[in-house]
């Protein structure tokens, strides 16, 4: 029967890439210090965003600093915040360390803002960042460097083992009922939730690649979870982490841009003065014939 991984026990993992994990080292915080973190704010189970009074309480106080005036806008951007406060410990624990943490939502709890910053996205009850409860954990040996980690951890042979376990608790029974209650609650799309959270890990693991020589996340993980139609471990029915970027469309290769399109909108041109962002696709209209071209 395997140990339960203690949370801190993940820094030796990332020990080795603290000076090139650039601003993500600011999420990638593994301890489970109650009292440190309540004095960076209020903590609260994550089980508690299922709450729909709670929820609608939350986005409207945060609302106030974002302006939207609109419940579906300011859901669909706080979502945003609190993916981005998730995925860097998870996925870089899976990455760098061949970790899979069973990470579910009933495991985690929220730091929340006691106070509003000048920023839009920084109103009081933005999500600061995540604590994880220690959690049973699988590893893949071959990705796992250090021993005394791997010893905590259930054996997997494959990566595919891995990848299952990953799925299954982070996508499926972390982000599954969250977004589930984030759509009842404000009516944001399920299109627009996912879509936020799967091109912040897209960048993600290509940062990862490129800075940190992790190719691994680019050629292995991200394939894994993104270019399969279906993936039963994440969701029933249609992947939807299904490719979160497109190739740009032929008709605008000689207009400056990025060369990967967002395949849904975060909904942060609908805040006031806030303008559509460089990878939107709402800026990038897709001619079919081209798109199939530029995939092609």
């Amino acid at each position: 029967m395997p140990q339960l991984l203690e949370i801190n026990e993940l820094e030796k993992v990332f020990a080795p890439y603290r000076d090139r994990l650039n601003y993500y080292n600011y999420w990638i915080q593994p301890d489970n210090d109650l009292e440190k973190a309540a004095a960076e704010g209020e903590v609260i189970p994550a089980t508690q965003l299922l709450d729909p009074n709670f929820l609608r309480s939350l986005l409207m106080e945060w609302d106030r600093t974002l302006g939207s005036n609109n419940l579906k806008v300011a859901g669909a951007l706080w979502s945003k915040y609190y993916c981005l406060t998730a995925y860097p410990l998870v996925l870089g624990a899976m990455s760098l360390g061949g970790i899979g943490l069973d990470l579910t939502l009933a495991r985690t709890k929220v730091v929340l803002s006691r106070e509003a910053l000048p920023k839009p996205m920084d109103g009081k009850g933005r999500p600061v960042r995540l604590i994880f409860e220690d959690c049973p954990a699988v590893v893949y040996a071959p990705r796992c460097g250090d021993p005394e980690v791997a010893a905590h951890a259930l054996p997997v042979e494959s990566l595919a083992e891995l990848h299952q376990q990953v799925g299954r608790a982070f996508f499926k029974e972390h982000f599954g009922p969250l977004f589930e209650a984030f759509q009842t609650t404000t009516g944001v799309s399920p299109r627009v939730l996912w879509g936020n959270l799967s091109y912040g890990i897209y960048l993600f693991w290509e940062y990862l690649c490129e800075n940190l020589g992790c190719e691994v996340a680019w050629h292995e993980d991200a394939p894994a979870f993104f270019e399969t139609l279906e993936h039963a471990a994440i969701a029933a029915g249609p992947n939807p982490l299904y490719r979160p970027a497109r190739p740009r469309p032929l008709e605008f290769i000689e207009r400056p841009g990025p060369a990967q399109i967002r395949t849904s909108c975060c909904l942060w041109y609908k805040v006031p003065g806030a303008e559509k962002c460089g990878p939107c696709p709402l800026l990038w209209p897709v001619n079919r014939e081209n798109s199939r071209r530029a995939v092609a």
